[in-house]
Order: structure tokens, then C-alpha cells, then sequence
């Protein structure tokens, strides 16, 4: 079975301030956001680039709802980022990411994809991932702050303690498979 998650010895701080900065005037129902790398804390960019790992421009903010509001539709079925049956993977699926997450009381679960129908949903040109119908065995869970390297092409959710409404988390992208972070991080 492929990994979903490994933690990593990452001891610098993503950002270049605290992330609740980044939530000053949030857009409302907004679950994500797109911040130029310019963002994160230049020691961190310097770690990468020391270990030949190819960073993406961009890193994505979230501040996801656990419980969405009526506008949103939850997402019952665990989910894969982006399309994960295209060729074009660069693209239109996520390769691998390195986590944190911000608030306590929030996880990841992830699934095993067997005898589980993949399906896309496409909701813009930047706003797509693969649904996987029947699919609710869970296999391994994330519940810490991390950093952890993130395998976003395993069927994964976002679940939260009662009374936690949202996960606050960033997630930084690679020009990378998660194989070639692993090993690129193995200290």
C-alpha cells in the first residue's frame, strides 16, 4: 500500500508572520487561498533549494469548513486532489505537498481506495478533485501540527472534534512526486 503521510524534521516556521494574519479580511465562504511563496520564511525556501528540491510559485492556504455552510456542499465521499486519472499530472493533480496545520482539533483520514468508484468534479478551471464513491475505510489518520509530507492522490477528508467548525492549514506544492520528496527528506 502506498504511504499517505510521513512526518518530516522541518524545525522553521512556514511564514513570514503568523498565519492568523493571513485571515485578516478572508473573503467570506472562501475556503482557500492562493499566496505567492514570497510569504514563506526565506530560511525555509533556502532549506529546499540546499536539498535540489523544485518548489512551486505559490502555496495554498486553508481554511477549510468541517461542517460547510448550507451554500456548500459537504463532501460526504473522501476525495483526491485534482483529477486523478489525467495524464497531464503537473497540472491536474496534486504530486505531493508538505502540511501544517494550525489549530488543534481537526485531522486528515485517509481511505482506502479499494472496491471505492473514482469520480470528477470539475467546478472550475482551478476548483476540481476526484470523489471516491463507497469509499469509507479509513487507513491512517493525521492529527498533529506537523510538518508532515502529504500524499494528496490517496483518498483523504477533513474531519473535526465536536464543536470544531474549521481547519486551518497550509499546504506547500512540489514540482515533485511524493517518492522524490520522501527520499530528497530523508535525513
Amino acid at each position: 500500500m502506498t504511504e499517505a503521510f510521513r512526518h518530516i524534521k522541518i524545525d522553521i516556521y512556514p511564514l513570514i508572520k503568523d498565519v492568523k494574519e493571513f485571515l485578516i479580511d478572508w473573503p467570506d465562504h472562501r475556503m482557500d487561498k492562493l499566496i505567492d511563496i514570497c510569504y514563506l520564511n526565506p530560511d525555509l525556501l533556502k532549506y529546499f533549494e540546499k536539498r535540489n528540491i523544485s518548489i512551486r510559485s505559490n502555496f495554498i492556504l486553508w481554511y477549510w469548513h468541517i461542517n460547510p455552510p448550507k451554500h456548500h456542499l459537504p463532501l460526504k465521499w473522501p476525495h483526491t486532489d485534482g483529477d486523478w486519472s489525467s495524464k497531464d499530472v503537473i497540472v491536474k493533480k496534486r504530486l505531493s505537498g508538505i502540511n501544517w496545520s494550525f489549530l488543534p482539533g481537526s485531522r486528515v483520514e485517509w481511505y482506502s481506495p479499494e472496491g471505492a468508484t473514482p469520480v470528477f468534479k470539475y467546478r472550475s478551471e482551478h476548483d476540481f478533485s476526484t470523489v471516491w464513491v463507497d469509499c469509507d475505510k479509513v487507513t491512517d489518520i493525521w492529527d498533529d501540527a506537523g510538518p508532515v509530507l502529504f500524499n494528496p492522490q490517496i483518498p483523504h477528508n477533513i474531519k473535526g472534534d465536536p464543536g470544531v467548525d474549521r481547519r486551518l492549514s497550509m499546504t506547500l506544492r512540489f514540482n515533485e512526486s511524493y517518492e522524490s520528496l520522501r527520499d530528497k527528506l530523508n535525513d
